[in-house]
């Protein structure tokens, strides 16, 4: 028996060819440009033509049988499922979920905050955090930690200018 996972949505009709450009959750993104030849949409089975990965979390289609932008439009904002068996479930929230408690050293607004939990929305994790007396979510993105030390508990990080006060 087949086991479908979950591991993004299509997104939007991509030229006037059929292509379609879709959202792949981050940690499958490896696992899918090299091991997946069909996408399931609808529980239907597409073959995958061509892909090209345009971003860590985004992917450019073309699959079998579809060849027009009123047939990609038919699958725009569909769940996608992909064979168990060609990815590795991984749960990068769960790993995450070590951070709560840690105090976040942000380098540009010098705060530092207690993270409270990480919250996992469609494409991007959050922080969530209370700073002055109000309640702030700060984005969790490999490009902004600089560094993580298990040993005192700490993360180094370089968020967006502004971020925090934003919030307050």
């Amino acid at each position: 028996m087949l086991t479908l996972i979950e591991i993004g949505k299509t997104l939007k009709v991509h030229g006037v060819q059929g292509a379609i450009k879709i959202f792949i959750a981050s940690h499958y993104i490896n696992d899918f440009e090299k091991k997946v030849n069909f996408l399931f949409i609808d529980e239907v089975p597409y073959q995958i033509v061509e892909k090209e990965i345009v971003a860590d979390d985004h992917a450019i289609v073309l699959l079998d049988d579809i060849t027009t932008k009123d047939a990609a439009q038919r699958l725009s904002n569909k769940t996608i499922k992909v064979d168990a068996k060609n990815i590795q479930e991984k749960n990068p929230t769960k790993e995450l979920l070590a951070l709560v408690g840690y105090t976040l050293k942000d380098k540009t607004s010098k705060t530092n905050i207690i993270i409270q939990d990480i919250i996992e929305y469609p494409s991007q994790l959050m922080i969530k955090s209370t700073h002055n007396n109000n309640e702030i979510l700060l984005p969790l993105h490999p490009d902004f930690v600089q560094s993580i030390n298990h040993k005192t508990k700490t993360i180094v990080v370089t968020l967006p200018e502004g971020i925090i006060d934003l919030q307050l």
